[in-house]
Order: C-alpha cells, then structure tokens, then sequence
C-alpha cells in the first residue's frame, strides 16, 4: 500500500512539470508574437513601405522593371518612336526607381538620335513607283527612268535614278516599256540584297549607313532602315555616324550610342569630345623632342639576414601608371592631338559635301576627305608612339574612327 502510494505520487509529478514546461512554452511563443506586431519597436518591419516611389527600397535590386517602362522599351525596339516617347514620357512624370528612370532616359535618348540620323536621308524622286519605265539605250545600257515634260518630236528627255538627265532619239532606243510598281518594289528589294552583300560581314558602320540604310530610307523601307541602322549603331565604332550627321549639343547622342554598344566607360567619351577651340593655322609646330626616358625605380637596399631565410616568391612590381583621366587631360593639351582633331572634322565637313553634288564635285570632295584623313591619323600615331598614353581609350578610339573614314572613302574611290 505503501508502495502504490509512493509511485501514484511519483505519477502526478511527472505530469505536474509537463503541464507547467507546457504553460511556460505558449507564454515565450505569445511574447515574441507581441513583440513582433508591437508597432514602437526599433526593428523595422520589411513588408512596411517607406518608399516615396511605392516600391521597398531594400528591395529595389530585385524588383523587376517597371511595366510602363518595359511597354515603351518594346515600342521602341519595334521603331515606333511616337509611341514609345509617349510612353517613356509617361513613366518618368510617374513614380520611378532610380534604374528604370535611367532606363527611359536613355530611351528618350535613343529616339533622338534614331530620328536625327533618319531625317537626314530625304526620299526618292521615284519611291512611289508611278510613270517609270525600264529603258534599254542606244548604248545597250539598261536603266530606270521617267520622262520629263511633253516629248515632242523625236527626241526624249529621260530622268534616271542617279539624277542624270539623257536626251536621247526615240528611234535609237531598243526598249522602253512601263513598270508597274508592284514590278519596281521588286527591283528595289532587291537592289537592296545586292547592297548588303556588298558590304560583307563585317558591316564598318559608315559604309551600312551610306550604302544600306540611306537607300532602304530613300525608298520607303523604314522598318528595314531602322533595323540596320540599329546594327551600325550597336558597334563601338558606330559613335562616328554621330559626328558626320548629327548637329548641336550631341553628348546625349554619344552617351546613349555607347549603352546601345556595351560601352561601360562613359567618362572617356567626356575626354573625347572635348573640340579643339583653335584653327590649324593658329596651331605651333608640333615639339619633335622625344619624351624623356622615365628612370626604373630603384630597388630598397636589403640588409642580408645572420640566417638564411625561407625562399619567398617575390610579386613582379607594377609599373607605374599615371591616373587615366591626367593623360586625357594631358593627350588633349599637345599639339598632335589638336591638329588629329582639326582634320577628322575638316575631314567629316568634306565627305559630307560627297554626299550631294555632281559626280564631278563628289569624286573630288571624297579625295579630300580622304586626305585630311590620313593626315589626321598620322597625328593619332604619334601620341600612340609615347609611352604615357599607352591604351588610352579615347586615343584608340579616334583612331579607329579615322581608320574607318579611310576606308570608306578608298572602296567609294575605287567604285568609281
């Protein structure tokens, strides 16, 4: 009896400290959840917006784009400029996030320069396909044409595509028939062919602009324009479409051109288009003294230790490298640099006048240009030749530019 008495006991003990480790276990867990929900806490609840744009900053970086500005991106990318402005113009009077407002900057950007570079190129005298005809001449030459005024008598005068004006005996002609325009489109698209493959693989921007992109222009093809003009631009060395064709204040331009191109370093293009505010008359004679040697440094004498210690790998020492942004300062304070300057945009002045004009005033705008060209490049050289401005971003840059201005002309002077 006793016993059973002493184990009973035993049994309501043991149930006793459960009941109480229970009791205690539901108050820690009601005391964190008051904790958590107790609104004069100092820790900061993360689903509590406190963002004036309406977006929890401490999670912006995963956020994804804005819907508004995604739309114009589409719009834009299609070559709808009008819409996609709107809509750009939309998101940025709207609440943005510092990455989707540089977005739709940067698209704001971009259809300016895309219109810039379009409106420059004006349409065709013969786009629209109406009174052509495919004329073979006494020559056997056979070309398209339309025929100006009221021809009386025998003889014609004949427009072609290139702008010449032929009088020409209607009797000597071997043919001359009517284009409908469904039978010109078809001479135009493929005219087009022959001038992509023309170009070849390597697609040098100013050529895709001129050869490709002006024509699909002049005949109305603005959707294919648009998509090759978004190929060229999409180079690093498209920047030079740029300063051939675009006028005014065009840092927004360059900036955007190079987003469109990878280009990360945008400081450089600051140091670049720095224009040279003097003429290359005013110019000094560039100093021909070569720069002087840079010492090596000298090596910390090293007391020789009583014991011979350890081997130890010793780290090549870097050369020392001025800051970037000095040799760009300083690159555009010599004279080799001003005078490269001066003639790649005297250069640009004259291939731009070989755009327009006889075949004539062309051929000797094109032979100019080219000139100033590799004069200009001669200059880039030289500084490339100094140690100091080993791999300088801008320096190569405008090397490049010249380098493709020159060899643009030399394929248009050997078309000829």
């Amino acid at each position: 009896m006793k016993g059973s008495a002493i184990s009973l006991l035993s049994v309501l003990a043991i149930l006793g400290g459960a009941v109480h480790g229970k009791f205690a276990h539901d108050n820690e867990v009601s005391a964190k959840k008051t904790k958590k929900s107790d609104p004069n806490t100092d820790t900061p609840n993360p689903k509590v917006n406190n963002d004036a744009s309406g977006k929890d900053p401490s999670t912006n970086l995963a956020l994804e784009p804005d819907p508004r500005v995604i739309a114009a991106r589409k719009l834009l990318d299609r070559g709808q400029f009008q819409e996609a402005k709107l809509k750009f113009e939309d998101a940025i009077e709207g609440n943005l996030v510092a990455e989707d407002y540089t977005v739709a900057q940067q698209g704001l950007a971009e259809i300016q320069l895309y219109k810039s570079l379009m409106e420059v190129i004006a349409e065709h005298p013969f786009a629209d396909g109406k009174g052509l005809y495919e004329v073979i001449l006494p020559s056997g030459n056979r070309v398209t044409a339309k025929v100006l005024g009221n021809p009386k008598g025998d003889r014609i005068t004949l427009k072609v595509r290139d702008g010449r004006q032929l009088s020409v005996s209607k009797k000597r002609l071997k043919k001359m028939d009517l284009i409908t325009k469904s039978a010109f489109r078809s001479q135009v698209e493929e005219e087009l062919g022959f001038r992509v493959a023309e170009i070849g693989e390597k697609q040098n921007p100013v050529e895709l602009y001129r050869v490709v992109v002006s024509y699909c222009l002049e005949y109305r093809m603005k959707d294919k324009a648009f998509s090759y003009l978004k190929a060229a631009l999409s180079k690093p060395n498209g920047s030079v479409l740029i300063d051939l064709f675009c006028d005014g204040d065009t840092r927004a331009y360059h900036r955007a051109q190079a987003r469109m191109a990878g280009i990360t370093d945008l400081a450089m293009l600051d140091e670049i288009e720095e224009k040279s505010p003097v003429f290359e008359k005013d110019l000094p004679e560039p100093d021909d003294t070569p720069p002087p040697e840079r010492t090596p440094d000298r090596e910390p004498e090293v007391k020789q230790p009583t014991e011979t210690p350890k081997p130890r790998v010793k780290k090549p020492k870097k050369p020392y490298r001025p800051k970037r942004v000095s040799r760009a300062k300083e690159m555009r304070a010599e004279n080799a640099w001003k005078r490269a300057d001066i003639l790649y945009r005297q250069g640009l002045k004259e291939y731009r006048n070989s755009l327009r004009g006889t075949t004539a005033s062309q051929a000797k705008s094109i032979a100019k240009a080219r000139s100033l060209f590799e004069k200009g490049l001669s200059y880039i050289y030289e500084l490339q030749d100094k140690e100091i401005y080993e791999e300088e971003p801008a320096l190569d840059k405008r090397g490049v530019e010249l380098q493709q201005m020159i060899y643009d002309c030399q394929k248009r002077q050997k078309a000829r």
